[in-house]
């Protein structure tokens, strides 16, 4: 009796069930589609074994998942720091290797791309599971001839929005696959509702495709192979496998309920007669082949208005699964095509040209998030469409897709948002799309060691990701690479009244990245003048405790030290008489070697700074917590029985001036020329980047990245 190996516990992991209580008529058709499956898979692991039954197999596989999980906890189990001294604000300390590595895996420390592997198996063994999934040695080995036995993925968007953080961990899934496997992914369009779908979309996924840094092996689009789909269709009507339908919508729709409420009660009551009637359909039940041949070719003539005529698959009205309940393979839309213009007046559904073309194209494996994973059984539409085609059968698979506390993913409600003018645009860089996260600052880099570390988790149909790992994932890699400057926010002028007769110099060197191990980032030279600008909370008239200021009367807070620069220390200050605000503070400039410590260390900037527009971001939403836990907006509004813009954060953007240093707007110039992005971190203010669709050399715009420091109230977040 052979023991059980990691890439058998793998697949154990990716067949379990979830933990969530099925509740709907899909869901529980998908939880009934995973046991079978699992039930298959352990039998024949069992005979290969030689376990007695595949139920003592199970036994030990659940014995050896557990034990994996108990490991993993301890390994993300967070230690209590060491006591550590206090840091000066002018000593930055770069985050630890390993914590950025952290991010770097899939499952409990195995990269992704090998968890996929397992989790896959080799497209030479893709002979299928049964059912209607089943590749002949001959179908299999003529696919094989074609792919060279390698992996062949696709990441098929539909070009009816911009790509969001959602699809980076699709591109994360697939791309990623495919080249660490020696493989090759498509970038292909599914681009088969004309109303929808614009060229804007296809030139900016295109764009951030690339800009992820994944090349595809080729750019195709569902539109390449309408011709072939349409005689597939045919070809289906001649063997009695669709037929073209005339009934109106809400027939269509009581058609389905009469099947949903039969299936619901004929497992208590086993008598229950069949809804004929309500499902009798005249081109399923009555015309012949050559007669929804004929009334086919008269949709494609444009002999039918919109809604008149579909063309529906005759699949199985005896399944549970609602898939199988005759789907819509074409509709009849006088629109215009992107690509091919008023050519065809009839297109293809997803549930019938995603299977066909995957499989045109050699597709060794479909990956999709678990919504689909009831089309995608192996006794479902999916594999009943190839398999009455006599097609290679690409091997299916789906894990949770990915959601983002305070922020909404769907394509329908990013609309809405960008529609209505609640943000300013697809791009907008509150927003969690690939163009609105880019604009913001965020690198590709960040973003996929972000989607790796999310794994494939199978637990639920929606994993909701704190936004807080996300943030993190940009700020650790900026700790470690981002040069520093001086930036102050809300400035207070310091007067040094002694500027001439204290020797001051003229400018100071100051290093670029003041960590360790970042000396090779150099230094630069920052005028100091004769007043400078300290930021506005730095300066109070009186005390409270734990205040790391300037206090006029304080013993400890009379002076301060300006970073990298010298002692000041408080004379006098001027208000306003109108408003009583601080106006301007008169200092004395103390000698070079006079001892600061103790002193609170303030970033200043000179009085040559550049003043430019800081664009401050929060949370989108406000209010998304769901007993205790964020969640993301869309479940949050439906658990407190509102819209989901009424959730929206009026205040999620704050426009206001920063002072910076005067090389900052020199450096952002020179960027500017060469067609780069310029990021750094503003000292005590966070991760800024230069607003790419904004920004000018005359009047320059920084968005706000991301804060200094995580929320360390939020669970999770590595």
């Amino acid at each position: 009796m052979a023991g059980v190996d990691d890439a058998a516990v793998d697949v154990y992991a990716s067949l379990a069930a979830g933990s969530r209580r099925p509740t709907t008529d899909e869901e529980v058709a998908a939880a009934a589609e995973l046991k079978a499956r699992r039930d298959a898979w352990l039998k024949e692991e069992a005979a290969k074994r030689g376990y007695e039954t595949p139920g003592a197999l199970e036994k030990v596989l659940t014995k050896a998942l557990r034990k994996r999980e108990k490991q993993d906890n301890k390994k993300k189990k967070p230690q209590a720091p060491a006591p550590q001294k206090a840091a000066k604000p002018d000593q930055a300390v770069a985050k630890k290797e390993e914590e950025t590595n952290e991010d770097d895996s899939g499952d409990g420390g195995v990269p992704l791309e090998e968890t996929m592997r397992r989790i896959l198996g080799a497209p030479k063994d893709n002979h299928g599971r049964g059912d209607y999934f089943v590749n002949s040695d001959e179908i299999l080995q003529r696919h094989l001839e074609t792919t060279g036995g390698k992996y062949r993925l696709r990441f098929p968007p539909e070009p009816n929005g911009y790509l969001h953080i959602g699809h980076a961990k699709a591109m994360s899934v697939n791309f990623g696959t495919a080249e660490a496997n020696g493989g090759d992914c498509y970038l292909r369009f599914d681009d088969t509702n004309p109303e929808a779908e614009k060229q804007e979309y296809i030139d900016a996924i295109v764009d951030n495709v690339r800009w992820m840094g994944y090349t595809p092996f080729r750019i195709t689009y569902t539109s390449d192979y309408f011709e072939d789909l349409y005689a597939l269709a045919c070809e289906l009507i001649r063997r009695g496998k669709a037929y073209v339908c005339l009934l109106p919508a809400e027939r269509v729709t009581a058609q389905r309920n009469a099947l949903r409420t039969y299936h619901n009660e004929v497992a208590q009551n086993p008598d229950l007669p069949f809804p004929k009637d309500e499902t009798f359909d005249e081109g399923r039940d009555v015309r012949s082949a050559e007669e929804n041949l004929a009334l086919f070719q008269k949709m494609r003539e444009g002999r039918f208005g919109e809604g008149e005529a579909t063309l529906r698959l005759k699949g199985d009205f005896m399944s549970k699964n609602p898939n199988m309940w005759d789907h819509m393979a074409y509709r009849v839309m006088f629109k215009e095509h992107h690509r091919t213009g008023d050519k065809w007046c009839i297109y293809p559904t997803y549930d019938f040209s995603h299977c066909l073309v995957d499989s045109i194209e050699n597709v060794t494996h479909s990956l999709c998030t678990l919504e689909f994973e009831t089309r995608q059984a192996s006794d479902s539409s999916y594999h009943w469409l190839l398999d009455a085609l006599g097609m290679f059968h690409p091997k299916t698979w789906e894990s949770s897709r990915c959601s983002i506390s305070c922020n909404v993913m769907s394509k329908r409600r990013l609309q809405r948002l960008v529609m209505e003018g609640h943000v300013n645009g697809w791009d907008d860089p509150r927003l969690l799309t690939l163009a609105g996260i880019r604009r913001r600052g965020y690198t590709s880099t960040a973003v996929r060691a972000f989607c790796r570390g999310l794994g494939v988790a199978r637990s639920s149909n929606e994993v909701c990701v704190p936004v807080e790992r996300l943030e993190n994932a940009i700020r650790m890699e900026l700790d470690t690479h981002a040069p520093r400057r001086f930036a102050v926010l809300e400035p207070v002028e310091l007067v040094i009244t002694n500027f001439e007769e204290a020797d001051a110099p003229a400018q100071v060197t100051v290093p670029n990245h003041p960590a360790k191990g970042r000396e090779d980032m150099g230094t630069r030279e920052v005028p100091f003048t004769s007043s400078v600008y300290i930021p506005g909370e730095k300066f109070r008239l009186d005390m409270v405790k734990g205040y790391k200021g300037m206090v006029p009367g304080s013993a400890k807070n009379q002076s301060i030290k300006l970073l990298n620069a010298r002692v000041v220390t408080y004379e006098s200050h001027e208000t306003d008489s109108a408003t009583g605000a601080v106006k301007r503070v008169m200092v004395r400039l103390e000698p070079a070697d006079t001892p600061y410590k103790g002193m609170p260390t303030i970033a200043w900037v000179p009085n040559s700074a550049a003043r430019v527009e800081g664009r401050m971001y929060a949370k989108l939403f406000k209010d998304c917590d769901v007993d205790g836990v964020e969640v993301n907006a869309e479940k949050a509004a439906k658990e407190k029985g509102v819209d989901f813009i009424e959730l929206f954060n009026p205040d999620s953007v704050r426009v206001t001036e920063l002072m910076v240093e005067p090389g900052v707007v020199e450096e952002l110039a020179a960027a500017m020329d060469k067609g780069d992005l310029v990021r750094y971190q503003f000292i005590t203010l966070g991760y800024f980047c230069a607003d790419a669709k904004d920004s000018t050399r005359e009047c320059p715009v920084f968005n706000l990245i991301v804060s200094l420091k995580e929320d360390k109230s939020k669970a999770n977040v590595k």
